[in-house]
């Protein structure tokens, strides 16, 4: 596969013209020659109104330009401080900085400097949050996973106020759509309220369990799966009785999975834990069984997944 990708990269290379390498020359040159001018300016510490449309040019250019970035702020603050009308100044240079980081943010949608700098305009008071969310909406809509984006849309609604059943309903949406959504999970699990109940925990194992009977090799679900089981067993530390009878239940539920989906390693591999976690209750009955129980799961999980032999040879190890 990248074989062939830089077959077909070295292919349009050849096709290229003089002209259009010439053309392509001649823009590194000037990316390279308004770049130095730009280090030039911040190592002066000249912080003038031209630096604005010249760092412009090359966040476009290169929109994780760090110092770049970090110059623009410094330049923003000097020439706010000379302003006649501060107030009014700001907020047009925070309507540039909106845009800016939006056209940024166009070209690498998971730019760290750019985002940041879209939260340091926000930080300030400049921006209408309402809008700030909307945006982070249509983003995830175009790339659902995109971790920055949640990062800031998180941050922005804190700052607006809004609940965290509010943004738990979004998560909700956004893992209707696709259950294997990595970053919706995570932060669902930041947004559930505290303290964390039995209630709500069965809750979203009834979520998961939804999930996994429509496709059991979703991985995102049984990470989520896994923080929902230690959350619980946390709960009911104190109580060994308690602990067994949550696993028995988990074990009853993914035996009869097993059974349509016999291939599933994530099911065979869930089963292998619930029962060495059932084999170490030496307290309750049957924790012999559920120890060769593990020790059979984790021996299919081999012949299922083996580029992670290692992992569960250890872990049989662990339950016999």
């Amino acid at each position: 596969m990248h074989g062939r990708v830089k077959s077909v990269e070295r292919e349009k290379e050849q096709q290229k013209t003089d002209a259009q390498r010439q053309e392509e020359l001649s823009k590194v040159r000037m990316y390279h020659e308004v770049a130095g001018k730009v280090l030039e300016m911040k190592r002066q510490q000249l912080y003038e109104p031209s630096a604005l449309p010249l760092t412009s040019h090359l966040l476009l250019l290169n929109p994780e330009f760090h110092v770049v970035w970090s110059y623009r702020r410094q330049a923003i603050d000097a020439l706010a401080a000379k302003a006649q009308d501060p107030p009014a100044e700001m907020q047009e240079m925070a309507k540039t900085e909106l845009k800016l980081t939006l056209d940024a943010l166009q070209r690498n949608p998971k730019s760290y400097s750019a985002w940041f700098q879209r939260k340091w305009i926000i930080d300030r008071g400049l921006g209408d949050l309402k809008k700030e969310i909307g945006l982070c909406d249509k983003l995830l809509d175009l790339d659902e996973r995109n971790f920055h984006c949640w990062n800031y849309r998180r941050h922005v609604c804190k700052l607006a106020g809004v609940s965290e059943e509010d943004q738990l309903a979004f998560t909700t949406q956004k893992i209707e759509q696709n259950f294997s959504n990595y970053s919706a999970l995570h932060h669902r699990s930041i947004s559930l309220p505290e303290p964390l109940t039995a209630d709500l925990l069965f809750d979203e194992i009834g979520l998961v369990q939804q999930a996994v009977f429509t496709e059991p090799d979703d991985q995102s679900a049984w990470f989520y799966y896994r923080w929902l089981l230690t959350s619980m067993l946390e709960m009911v530390e104190s109580s060994a009785e308690d602990a067994a009878g949550f696993l028995k239940s988990q074990v009853q539920w993914l035996d009869e999975l097993l059974e349509m989906e016999t291939e599933a390693k994530w099911v065979v591999v869930t089963l292998a834990d619930l029962h060495y976690r059932l084999g170490a209750i030496t307290d309750v009955n049957g924790w012999e069984e559920s120890k060769k129980r593990s020790v059979e799961l984790y021996e299919r999980a081999i012949e299922l997944d083996p580029d992670h032999r290692r992992y569960y040879q250890e872990m049989k190890k662990k339950s016999a």
